[in-house]
């Protein structure tokens, strides 16, 4: 076997480890047990804020996606959580003005952040179709008897 033919296997099997490891990535973490009641106190909390008139529908909902999108950044038990869940809806007393002005405050600031995001998304989206479109274009064209192909790339 030539050295060239040694190479090709070698190679293969290093673009397919590669390939194998680099796709690879670790869970997120493990929810720990003592985080299950400050994400169902919140939640129950964004909800009855909002149910109550103390804060606006919108904000209710934006802090309620807020923990929702924080609680699936961790591995958690979900069946453990919604029997957790469903517990505190019937349990917990209604929250106090304070906590309910503290969730306003938190969805208003999670919006901002989502909204300014988006922003600078669809900033670059903007900024990336520009560039497409103002590359140059170039153009050959060959004339084959009577006939003229041209290309452009």
């Amino acid at each position: 076997m030539t050295v060239l033919g040694m190479i090709k296997p070698m190679m293969l099997g290093f673009g397919i480890a590669t390939l194998l490891t680099g796709c690879a990535s670790t869970p997120p973490p493990t929810l720990p047990n003592a985080y299950y009641d400050n994400f169902i106190q919140g939640l129950v909390a964004a909800d009855r804020c909002g149910l109550s008139g103390q804060v606006t529908p919108d904000a209710s909902l934006w802090e309620k996606r807020r923990l929702t999108h924080n609680l699936n950044t961790w591995t958690y038990d979900r069946a453990y959580f919604e029997s957790r869940f469903q517990a505190a809806v019937l349990t917990l007393p209604a929250p106090p003005v304070a906590v309910c002005n503290q969730v306003a405050m938190e969805a208003a600031e999670y919006k901002q952040t989502v909204q300014e995001n988006n922003a600078a998304v669809e900033a670059n989206a903007r900024a990336w179709n520009q560039v497409q479109y103002t590359q140059p274009v170039h153009t050959y064209c060959n004339k084959i008897g009577a006939q003229t192909l041209c290309n452009s790339y």
